[in-house]
């Protein structure tokens, strides 16, 4: 697995999305550490210079955070094929957690989703969820 590391102290892990690498995070990885934080940020498996295990067996990942933030894509309900994530089904984020969005993001304006974030269905996933448009 290729991991991108820099700077000391407490850990920030960044995570990217699909079709991205590390290097999508490169920015914040040098701003952050400058001021005292460890960041860590993988080409995820499959990605850039990670291989991809072979068996679903294979694949394991953090079992404690102590806070979560996301940007522009939202949490939403597990998928019946994400078959890594069956064990979590209907179980909340129970750490501190952030959504940053801006208004104009594309995806924040898919059909329903702002009635999901703001009426509810965020609240239940994300219990100590913070708001941040």
């Amino acid at each position: 697995m290729h991991i991108a590391s820099t700077g000391t102290g407490p850990v920030i892990l960044f995570l990217h999305g699909f079709p991205e690498l590390w290097y999508s995070w490169r920015h914040q990885l040098l701003s952050l550490s400058s001021v005292g934080y460890r960041c860590i940020a993988p080409d995820l498996r499959d990605y850039g210079d990670s291989d991809a295990p072979r068996s679903v067996s294979e694949y394991t990942g953090p079992d404690r955070v102590k806070a979560l933030v996301r940007t522009s894509v939202p949490l939403l309900p597990r998928n019946p094929t994400w078959e890594l994530m069956a064990p979590w089904t209907g179980s909340p984020i129970t750490v501190p957690a952030k959504f940053i969005v801006g208004d104009l993001d594309l995806l924040y304006n898919i059909p329903g989703l702002k009635d999901h974030i703001h009426n509810g269905g965020f609240k239940k996933m994300y219990p100590f969820w913070k708001r941040w448009l």
